[in-house]
């Protein structure tokens, strides 16, 4: 963002004018302090002197003195109103963030000079600082369309359209503004940042380096450039990647908690946890809020952040991100209680009664109401608690177990109505909701036609949302009935999902919302994962087996955005299970019973020509 003088002194005979134009002239070559001592010597003079006024003021905004800009541009608008004059100063208030009193400045700009482009600039800046992004774009588009050459507009695009989830608009405004400045190096880093958005991170790897080659000390660049090679798979790249940004920028939040992300990801966990606690310094969507939208950190909860320690008053947990985080620290809810034994774990309400069966005598609330009791000692979101807990691979491991009920009743009477004798119950979901990675994550319902192609499977509908259409598609096509429960919302009322869940024999899933409740209740359930982008930390790269849940399949892409080979390995993993052949039968409660009594060395008691082979 820049301040200038738009228009030089006229050319005259004053020694007022030679001097302030040689003020101008330092100022341009980069010689601040030589144009300030001229100017400042003119107000010294003449102390109502417009131009020196103006000059001093952009001076002082040069110096990053914001506020005595703002003075200065002040009294030389006393002395006359001036286009220029106030498009600077809602420049600086702008870059003071009082963006009401920029835009007030800026569209007094333009009553004076309607097509002077600085002031359609700084009321863009204006109104996207107050969130009218829509409005930012058009008083952008406008400066470029009235100086194609103004830089700082056609940054100011790319970055408006990027908030507004237009990549591509985007790339082009960054590959423009790089015409006119081929050497700037945030303009290749911002470019990088669109090509990654659009999935082309092979391509954004060259834009980072080239900010880099140019400005080897710009932290961002960095840190974009390792989350893109972390996007690409190149897991120990990346960390160093995040490193060298820190060494760089050592407070750079974003850095820090995508250096948790990647180190959790491969399974740092103790390094993992402590660096992504730098998320809370990051302004995300998908951070708590309170009701009443103001960003709810550990910081400003109102009691102290609980350090791991045993104590005897009570401890809050309180939630984060999604149902999906909220679930996977469930698992270690019975750990916590040996060590705080009175916890008040507030969740998402649709996890009440599930929770509430799980783990008897636990206090559950919600956030809302917790905050309004405020009675706890202690708290921490939901999870930190892995910092505490889960420092370790064997942490995980030797405490790896189902820990969610369904409702036995629910679920008897889900299993009456989707069973069928000699046939394995399967439910499916091939949709995630998310709105930034959820295509990533998504497949098609046609495109687990492999799985409707074995005979021995019945198909239970586990997808959120209205499936009638993808569905009927898949019927008329030949494919299979796919079971689904009317009425039962599987957003809404999750303990009832739970219990349709609980009642099928296996699960095939997407990452979503479906994964973590089949996981938790120990169903054995695979998970089609994207190949990187929007593969979360908590599926660990390397490992087709969950450290969180028992008997999860993790399954990913080999090419990103493809399908095919994943449904396939699921398909061939499936078909071993279906009943019928004698060594692969589904594994009952019997027949984990009766391969115990075989590896102790002891014999059935009853029926003995029966036995079961059990193939793990």
């Amino acid at each position: 963002m820049t301040i200038s003088i738009t228009r030089a002194p006229p050319v005259v005979n004053d020694d007022t004018i030679m001097a302030l134009r040689t003020a101008v002239i330092h100022l341009s070559q980069g010689r601040i302090d030589a144009a300030g001592a001229i100017a400042q010597r003119i107000v010294d003079e003449r102390p109502h002197h417009f131009d020196a006024l103006h000059l001093l003021g952009v001076i002082a905004a040069k110096r990053r003195q914001h506020a005595e800009a703002i003075e200065l541009f002040s009294r030389a608008l006393a002395l006359k109103p001036d286009a220029a004059a106030y498009a600077n100063r809602a420049t600086a208030r702008n870059l003071m963030k009082h963006y009401p009193k920029a835009l007030a400045d800026s569209e007094a700009a333009l009553k004076y000079d309607p097509r002077f482009a600085p002031a359609h600039h700084a009321r863009g800046v204006a109104l996207k600082g107050l969130k009218r992004l829509s409005q930012a774009a058009a008083c952008f588009q406008q400066a470029t369309t009235l100086d194609a050459k103004h830089a700082d507009a056609w940054m100011q695009r790319g970055n408006v359209a990027l908030a507004l989830n237009d990549q591509a608009a985007a790339l082009g405004h960054y590959q423009r503004l790089l015409e006119l400045q081929p050497n700037n190096a945030d303009a290749w880093s911002n470019h990088g940042v669109a090509l990654s958005m659009l999935r082309r991170h092979a391509e954004a790897l060259r834009s980072y380096q080239r900010a880099l080659e140019l400005q080897p000390g710009l932290a961002d660049a960095h840190a974009n450039h390792a989350v893109a090679l972390s996007e690409l798979g190149r897991h120990r790249e990346a960390l160093a990647g995040f490193e060298r940004a820190l060494r760089f920028e050592p407070q750079n939040s974003t850095a820090l908690a995508n250096l948790g992300v990647c180190r959790l990801l491969n399974g740092d966990f103790a390094g993992g946890w402590a660096s992504f606690e730098s998320r809370w310094a990051v302004r995300a969507a998908t951070i708590a809020r309170s009701s009443h939208g103001r960003l709810l950190t550990p910081d400003n909860f109102g009691a102290p952040l609980w350090d791991g320690e045993p104590f005897d008053g009570t401890l809050l947990v309180w939630p984060e991100q999604g149902i999906g985080d909220q679930m996977l620290f469930g698992s270690v809810i019975d750990e916590l209680r040996q060590r705080v034994p009175n916890v008040l774990f507030a969740i998402d309400p649709r996890l009440h009664a599930l929770y509430a069966r799980s783990f008897p005598g636990l206090a559950i609330t919600t956030l809302e109401d917790a905050r309004k009791a405020a009675n706890y000692a202690r708290q921490i979101p939901v999870v930190s608690l892995g910092r505490h807990f889960r420092l370790h691979e064997s942490d995980f491991l030797k405490r790896r177990r189902a820990f969610l009920r369904a409702d036995a009743q629910n679920s008897g009477a889900m299993r009456r109505k989707i069973a069928k004798q000699g046939e394995l119950v399967c439910g499916i979901s091939w949709h995630s909701k998310l709105s930034e990675f959820g295509a990533d994550k998504s497949m098609p319902l046609a495109a687990l036609g492999e799985l409707f192609k074995l005979s021995g499977l019945r198909f239970v509908d586990l997808q959120y949302g209205d499936t009638r259409g993808e569905r009927t598609a898949l019927r008329a096509a030949g494919g299979p009935q796919l079971l689904h429960i009317n009425g039962l919302d599987a957003l809404r009322d999750l303990d009832r999902f739970a219990a349709l869940v609980d009642a099928c024999d296996v699960v095939v899933t997407v990452s979503n919302t479906t994964a973590h409740i089949a996981g938790a209740l120990g169903k054995p359930t695979w998970v089609m994962l994207p190949q990187n982008t929007g593969r979360f930390w908590y599926w660990q790269a390397g490992r087709e087996d969950s450290l969180w849940y028992p008997q999860m399949r993790l399954l990913r892409q080999s090419q990103a955005g493809k399908w095919a080979d994943v449904v396939q390995r699921v398909r061939d993993e499936l078909a071993a299970r279906i009943p019928g052949d004698p060594d692969a039968a589904p594994r009952t409660a019997a027949t984990r019973k009766k391969t115990a009594m075989q590896k102790t060395g002891c014999r059935p008691a009853t029926k003995k020509s029966a036995s079961t082979k059990n193939k793990k």
